[in-house]
């Protein structure tokens, strides 16, 4: 283990779990909103109306950089807790089964 996660003992797995379920999200946010759209949108008769890359252009035209992250707090905070929770539970049972 690295030295800073055993100097914050019991709380290093919520810790590091709610840190890196967090970090994981910013780089693919803007990809899962776009994604979202994609796949809430009505579709139509011109398939190239809905395409991934026709979605991202219209959104960056409306809300610029900004818009592609609307929504991330909430994100954040969930995966926050599932990560956490799962790097605790997943330490728990790997001291207890002796792995």
């Amino acid at each position: 283990t690295l030295p800073m996660a055993e100097s914050m003992g019991r709380l290093a797995p919520l810790v590091n779990g709610a840190l890196s379920g967090m970090g994981a999200w910013v780089p693919v946010y803007p990809i899962d909103v776009v994604k979202t759209l994609v796949q809430n949108s009505d579709g139509g008769d011109d398939a190239s109306s809905s395409s991934a890359m026709d979605v991202a252009k219209e959104l960056y035209a409306e809300g610029g950089v900004k818009a592609f992250y609307d929504g991330l707090t909430p994100k954040m905070l969930r995966a926050a807790v599932n990560h956490a929770v799962t790097f605790w539970m997943y330490d728990l049972l790997m001291a207890n089964l002796g792995g």
